[in-house]
């Protein structure tokens, strides 16, 4: 990865489940966790967008608080609340 190549740290992102969302296919979803658990395995850290969001009365729906209306995509306040939920230590701590 380029980010060792600098020294930088590397982070991955969660995504959201997007239960609701136009574009919702089983397959869609099984890519991306493909591909996540490639990403996380070689990643410093993880910021859970899902965790951060989720509505926990529905699982697969995002916050209806947190959602800009695509069922997708957090507004403002979804975007605080994935922030709130980064722990800093993982940008600072060394291997």
């Amino acid at each position: 990865m380029i980010a060792l190549h600098f020294e930088l740290k590397a982070v991955a992102r969660l995504v959201e489940i997007a239960g609701g969302a136009r574009f919702e296919k089983p397959s869609v979803h099984a890519a991306l966790i493909r591909g996540y658990k490639q990403l996380i395995a070689r990643a410093d850290g993880v910021i859970d967008f899902d965790a951060a969001t989720r509505d926990p009365n529905r699982p697969v729906h995002i916050l209806a608080a947190f959602d800009s209306r695509d069922h997708l995509h957090p507004q403002d306040d979804g975007y605080k609340a994935v922030a709130d939920s980064v722990d800093l230590k993982m940008l600072t701590a060394q291997p």
